[in-house]
């Protein structure tokens, strides 16, 4: 299958802001390769390919809460184009979807990029569209004044909760605590978990009624993400005697925690992972039930 082309299309409004277009070149997250290779930056080209190289038009939203100033920019966009990747689900003609760029403007920072595409197309492959955004892919190429730039794309997915963590449904402080469980099973730690790396699938009412916890969730922003060995994950039962949790099992048959809603916090040593029972017992507060 041949590697796809990334044109993507900026405002003219944005003051300041000087770059039409970028063109960009798939790399593999594993061993990424300078792009500059492939051609300029800014590139006059039809609607369906690039020297043969199937292409994805992205057309960046006008309005942003971002600083497209900054040397790492995150952009909302519309993404269209006549390709296919079966391994992450797109499959376009004239269809469209909504996504999320990820970009690094500075040669020194693409490599913090390919690190967290790394983890989306490998180590936590597997909790794509479930506990993390689905991946689209790491496009690498050319800035303006010559230098490699690279691009995460992502599913654009949801909104961040917008108030402390306490102050949501316990059912749904749990979907959030066993999908962060989730990623501890597969050896790693967030490193910057935080109300703003939390997406839900729609704001929650204003009563944080129960309504609440058929919400979905996803964790965002690896770039802080770090190995870690979990005592806790150990076939889910890490606690010590007389604080075993009981395994309840999801559709997608991973292990869950019984997290003991409402009941007096472990010591942390007998919790068995210090990073989760700080979440658990400072920050999503569910061993305090209600109230914080």
């Amino acid at each position: 299958m041949s590697t796809a082309a990334l044109r993507v299309k900026f405002p003219t409004t944005w003051p300041g802001w000087h770059i039409p277009e970028f063109v960009l070149y798939e790399a593999n997250p594993s061993s990424p390769s300078v792009a500059s290779s492939n051609g300029s930056s800014c590139a006059d080209s039809d609607e369906s390919d690039i020297g043969g190289q199937p292409l994805i038009i992205v057309s960046v939203d006008e309005e942003t809460s971002t600083d497209y100033g900054s040397d790492s920019p995150v952009f909302s966009a519309t993404m269209k184009g006549n390709w296919s990747k079966p391994r992450d689900g797109i499959i376009s003609s004239s269809a469209e979807r909504r996504i999320v760029l990820k970009f690094a403007m500075r040669e020194d920072l693409v490599p913090d990029l390919v690190e967290e595409a790394a983890m989306y197309d490998a180590s936590l492959r597997s909790l794509q569209g479930r506990v993390i955004p689905k991946c689209y892919g790491l496009y690498e190429g050319q800035g303006e004044e010559g230098q490699l730039i690279a691009c995460l794309i992502l599913e654009r997915w949801g909104e961040c909760v917008d108030r402390p963590f306490w102050m949501l449904a316990v059912d749904l402080r749990l979907r959030i605590l066993d999908q962060l469980h989730d990623i501890h099973r597969c050896g790693y730690w967030h490193n910057d978990f935080a109300e703003r790396n939390v997406l839900l699938s729609k704001p929650v009412g204003d009563d944080c009624d129960t309504n609440d916890a058929i919400l979905d969730v996803r964790i965002i922003d690896l770039s802080e993400i770090m190995p870690h060995t979990c005592e806790l994950v150990k076939g889910v039962q890490g606690f010590s005697e007389g604080w075993s949790p009981t395994p309840t099992y999801s559709d997608n048959d991973g292990k869950k925690v019984d997290w003991r809603v409402g009941k007096p916090a472990p010591d942390v040593d007998d919790f068995g992972c210090g990073l989760l029972w700080k979440v658990w017992d400072e920050c999503v507060v569910i061993c305090r039930a209600l109230s914080p």
